[in-house]
């Protein structure tokens, strides 16, 4: 009796494995860190580790950056995760206009500053 082994299975495995490793890249979020620790203006993309503002809910910011400073971001903003890291670190949030800011999720050992124009309503 001869045994016959199907190959086409493994193939097909292999092959959507490596569909899915290639694709992996766009179903998670990308990080920037913040490299500039004097701080700075949150579109410049200078001061970022891959000079990509995030600016994308696919995009996390981390402000890890050694020394104290202050990163100041006058627009509307949603992105990913939100991490401040440097305990001397300050992200200043400027309220001017219409827009919000809108995080997936926040881990902060620094300050986060709201400067909104008065007065708030609940």
């Amino acid at each position: 009796m001869a045994v016959t082994t199907r190959r086409t299975g493994r193939k097909q495995a292999l092959i959507i494995a490596a569909c899915a490793a290639l694709s992996a890249g766009s179903l998670w979020a990308s990080d920037a860190h913040w490299i500039d620790s004097a701080g700075g203006i949150w579109t410049d993309a200078s001061k970022w580790s891959n000079t990509d503002v995030p600016d994308a809910a696919a995009e996390n910011a981390i402000l890890d950056a050694a020394g104290t400073y202050a990163v100041t971001s006058y627009f509307p903003l949603s992105i990913g995760d939100l991490t401040i890291q440097t305990a001397t670190a300050e992200l200043k949030l400027q309220m001017s206009g219409s827009g919000a800011y809108a995080f997936n999720s926040i881990s902060n050992s620094g300050t986060i500053t709201l400067d909104a124009p008065a007065p708030l309503s609940p």
